[in-house]
C-alpha cells in the first residue's frame, strides 16, 4: 500500500472519492459562539484522512483558522500530525477566507484519526476549538 503520510489530498487524488467521517462544532467556549466546523476527510480508495476547517462566514481582521489531522496506531498512541500549514496542506485559514484543509496521514483498518480545528483571535490561539471523535 502507498503511503500517504504528509501528501496533498488533491494532487493525489484523494479527494475524488472522499466522505466525511467526523465532524465536530468549533466553539467560543466562553460564550457557546459556533464559529465553525471541523472534519475529518476520508478516502476508502487512498486509506488516508486528512482534517478540513469550514468557517461559516470570511474571517476577519486578526482572525485565521486551522485544522490538524493526527494519526494513531491500533492501541490509540499517538504517531504523528500535520495541520494546514504543512506541506501537503493550503495553507492556514486567513482573512477574507473561509476554510482550509491539512496533509493526510495513512489510515487503513485497524489506525486511528482524530481532527482539531481552531479558530485564533488577535493571537489568542484557541480562541475557539473543536475536536472530532476517533475515525
Amino acid at each position: 500500500m502507498a503511503s500517504y503520510n504528509g501528501k496533498n489530498p488533491i494532487s493525489t487524488g484523494c479527494s475524488k472519492d472522499d466522505r466525511t467521517a467526523r465532524s465536530a462544532d468549533i466553539v467560543r467556549e466562553e460564550t457557546d459562539l459556533v464559529r465553525g466546523e471541523v472534519y475529518i476527510r476520508h478516502s476508502n480508495k487512498c486509506h488516508a484522512s486528512w482534517a478540513q476547517v469550514y468557517f461559516g462566514f470570511p474571517l476577519e481582521k486578526g482572525e485565521t483558522g486551522n485544522a490538524e489531522i493526527r494519526q494513531f496506531d491500533s492501541h490509540k498512541n499517538f504517531m504523528r500530525l500535520y495541520d494546514c500549514a504543512s506541506p501537503g496542506g493550503n495553507g492556514k485559514v486567513r482573512p477574507g477566507q473561509l476554510s482550509c484543509y491539512s496533509a493526510m496521514v495513512n489510515n487503513p483498518a485497524g489506525n486511528y484519526a482524530r481532527a482539531q480545528g481552531a479558530w485564533s483571535k488577535n493571537g489568542i490561539y484557541f480562541w475557539g476549538f473543536g475536536n472530532t471523535s476517533y475515525y
